[in-house]
């Protein structure tokens, strides 16, 4: 016999875990807001609110496991989803109407391809990616071809533009590029825009979700323009992303109309609840990153190792031996 949450088993004394009382019952939770985790006050009907939520991200673990045993589940679900709506016109400064929630990136990907493509058309994927992008596309009948600026660290605009054809319907661009750091500044995204006529650029923010780098601002001008981000921070919460879309008013309503947007799995809310509620230490943590790959660089310089740092807050590192780097 397993030992209940809380409370005795053949007299051991166990502490109650975080949303269980001592004899290893739930506790009731009633209906919880956005503003009831990670430290702020809950909106709980037939209770008191209180201030004394846990201040970690760790310890929400709790409330998790409570909203998941409450009989109002769906209920739950639905408020946090709209507050989550609220929250991300708030994160991303356009209005809700822009903005389509989605499972993934690669379920991002797959309705953009339904909904704009057909079988027969082409897609240019600009450098190096590490999502399965071709897998996605060609799986409704795109053909795709990879394009690769001259150097791997550089934008190229016209490199891009040349590669359009009257077949070509999507471009594919990650920002930055997870591989090799390449960012693509507001201005040269803007040009590109410009340049591919009724082409669908699809710019994958989801490498850098909170970066002050971000293009959405675009997506109130372009309808050729749609932006894949992902919210998560840190590893707790790799594994429950939710990822959403960001796209001009014209092209959210296509969206919407060929495939309704699904609400993600409570936990899934749950877990960018956290994350937007704690958007500074986010950003703090952030800056952190940051700060340490900037000293890593200079130390492996000082080492004599050829060490470059990407705007994607990475270190590549370039070696005649890879002992060098095990070392």
């Amino acid at each position: 016999m397993k030992n209940p949450p809380g409370g005795c088993h053949r007299g051991v004394r166990t502490d109650p875990q975080p949303g269980y009382d001592n004899k290893g019952n739930a506790l009731p939770i009633g209906i919880m807001t956005m503003d009831g985790v990670n430290g702020t006050k809950s909106n709980v009907r037939g209770g008191n609110d209180r201030e004394d939520r846990p201040q970690v991200s760790h310890q929400v673990a709790g409330h998790i496991r409570r909203l998941v045993h409450s009989d109002r589940f769906h209920q739950n679900s639905a408020e946090l989803h709209d507050d989550l709506k609220e929250r991300l016109a708030a994160l991303s400064g356009l209005p809700r109407d822009h903005i389509q929630i989605c499972s993934s990136i690669g379920q991002g990907l797959e309705w953009t391809a339904r909904i704009f493509c057909n079988p027969g058309d082409k897609a240019v994927i600009c450098g190096p990616e590490e999502h399965d992008v071709a897998m996605f596309l060609e799986k409704y009948g795109v053909k795709t071809e990879f394009h690769f600026a001259p150097s791997p660290f550089s934008a190229d605009i016209d490199g891009i533009v040349d590669r359009i054809t009257d077949k070509t319907r999507l471009i594919y661009l990650e920002q930055p590029n997870s591989v090799t750091g390449t960012m693509y500044s507001r201005y040269e995204i803007e040009a590109l825009l410009n340049a591919s006529g009724n082409v669908i650029l699809v710019v994958n923010e989801s490498c850098r979700a909170f970066s002050d780098s971000s293009v959405a601002g675009l997506a109130r001008r372009y309808d050729n323009l749609i932006i894949l981000r992902s919210i998560y921070s840190t590893r707790q919460f790799e594994e429950f992303p939710v990822c959403y879309i960001l796209s001009s008013r014209n092209s959210s309503v296509r969206l919407n109309r060929y495939a309704p947007e699904e609400r993600p799995s409570l936990i899934r809310q749950t877990a960018a609840a956290v994350i937007l509620n704690d958007m500074a230490n986010t950003l703090q943590m952030n800056s952190r990153i940051h700060d340490t790959m900037i000293y890593m660089t200079v130390r492996l310089r000082g080492l004599g190792i050829t060490a470059r740092m990407t705007p994607g807050d990475s270190v590549l590192i370039r070696v005649v031996d890879p002992g060098m780097v095990a070392s």
